[in-house]
């Protein structure tokens, strides 16, 4: 019998009620007329798309939401009686345990960290990742690899968790203190040897950046009751310029085309009001 096993996608959920039907085919038998199906569990067979027959090869099966097991069965059948029957076994699988969590230091001041645990773990779709109250995740929510950036006022004493999840359950949780004390300095440097930035100001400035990570091109939009002009700059992890341009405020922009793969910061200024954010070029 041919089909998933783990049927864990396939449960109902909050954003699938009903859950999804999965298909089941076998092969045909040689010189069988009709044949059987049958399941044992919470589940059942609501559909036949080969129809009746020697054609009936094809099942379609749905899954109630407190479905953890059942099993799968098929048997080919002439006048003279049934075969002995093909079963299935179906199940749902716990995530596996999230590799070591890794950090990388991004930008030293402000505090800007990327997480990674390398890779899914089996049978998880997304990770789940928890990070100290004073971080914001900028990139990467739900994948293997996110980048953070911490408040750089304060010290931030916590700890980073990765947990596998799939639609039913979530695997055990991977942890990685956080120790990471607040910038001396009210200057904020990318890295030691990086060209000084401005903090972020307390300002009305709304960026919008989507999709971060890309591609291909980064949709930039600052939203701002001022009409001033808008100054971009993008510096790479290293505090070198690459590229300026100027903007009006509440208008859809495109930038980094030609940007190669990597990360960036982009300090967005208008007037005494600037912000900053990550750039992921993937």
């Amino acid at each position: 019998i041919a089909g998933p096993k783990n049927v864990c996608n396939y449960l109902p959920s909050s954003s699938n009620p009903n859950g999804s039907i999965v298909t089941y085919t076998i092969r045909k038998v040689v010189g069988a007329v009709f044949y059987y199906w049958s399941v044992l569990g919470d589940c059942s067979i609501v559909g036949h798309p080969g129809g009746g027959g020697e054609n009936d090869t094809i099942v379609q099966v749905q899954f109630d939401d407190d479905f953890t097991s059942g099993t799968l069965f098929v048997s080919s059948g002439t006048a003279c009686g049934f075969g002995a029957p093909r079963t299935l076994s179906l199940t749902i699988l716990v995530p596996y345990f999230t590799g070591r969590i890794t950090e990388v230091e991004l930008s030293a001041c402000p505090k800007i960290i990327k997480y990674t645990v390398g890779s899914l773990p089996i049978n998880a779709d997304s990770i789940l990742w928890t990070i100290p109250s004073s971080g914001r995740i900028l990139s990467g929510v739900g994948s293997p690899t996110i980048i953070v950036s911490y408040d750089s006022s304060i010290n931030t004493i916590g700890t980073v968790t990765a947990r596998g999840v799939n639609n039913c359950s979530m695997g055990q949780a991977r942890s990685l203190v956080v120790n990471l004390p607040g910038c001396s300095n009210p200057i904020a440097r990318i890295t030691k040897s990086a060209i000084e930035l401005s903090s972020d100001t307390e300002s009305n400035l709304n960026v919008i950046v989507y999709p971060n990570p890309t591609m291909s091109v980064f949709n930039l939009t600052v939203k701002s009751n001022d009409a001033e002009k808008v100054l971009i700059i993008i510096y790479d992890m290293q505090g070198r310029q690459i590229q300026r341009l100027i903007i009006n405020p509440n208008e859809l922009n495109q930038l980094g085309r030609n940007l190669r793969p990597g990360n960036y910061i982009v300090e967005i200024i208008q007037g005494t009001k600037s912000k900053k954010e990550i750039l992921v070029k993937s």
